[in-house]
Order: C-alpha cells, then sequence, then structure tokens
C-alpha cells in the first residue's frame, strides 16, 4: 500500500528516497517506512511505502484518515 502525499508537504518535511523512516505510536510499538518518488507527467509524486502493515496493525480500514506528525531530526512519524 503506498500513501501520497502532497509534492508540497514532501518537500517541507525533507523526504527522499534514501531515508529509512519509521512510524512510532504511544506503546512504542514501531514500523518501518520509506519514502519512494515516482513521476506523473514530468512531475514528481511522492509516496510513503510499508504502510500495509500499519494500517492493519492498527485495525484501520484501506482509505481511512488518521493523523501523523513528523519528527524532522529523528526521522520519524509519531502516531496517537
Amino acid at each position: 500500500m503506498l500513501q501520497r502525499l502532497f509534492k508540497k508537504q514532501a518537500e517541507d518535511l525533507g523526504l527522499n528516497r534514501k531515508m529509512g523512516l519509521k512510524i512510532v505510536d504511544v506503546a512504542g510499538d514501531v514500523w518501518n517506512i520509506q519514502a519512494a518518488i515516482g513521476s506523473s507527467r514530468g512531475q514528481p509524486r511522492y509516496y510513503l511505502q510499508g504502510m500495509r502493515k500499519f494500517v492493519r496493525d492498527k485495525g484501520m480500514a484501506p482509505g481511512q484518515a488518521f493523523t501523523l506528525n513528523f519528527v524532522k531530526g529523528k526521522k520519524l512519524f509519531m502516531f496517537g
């Protein structure tokens, strides 16, 4: 499952393909994800790969909205 990000969001976060990212919840559970950059009509498209396990583990439905807060210096997203 790929989670698409808007170009401005990805650029503001400084995401790139080489970044190893994590999602950490309040219980301290960790999910490893990866930034991916594709292209459509010559424009970059930014995605987060590896979201399927996180969504499944949290009991969410595909397409369900949720919020992640990015901690820039630590390259992780906080959930909850």
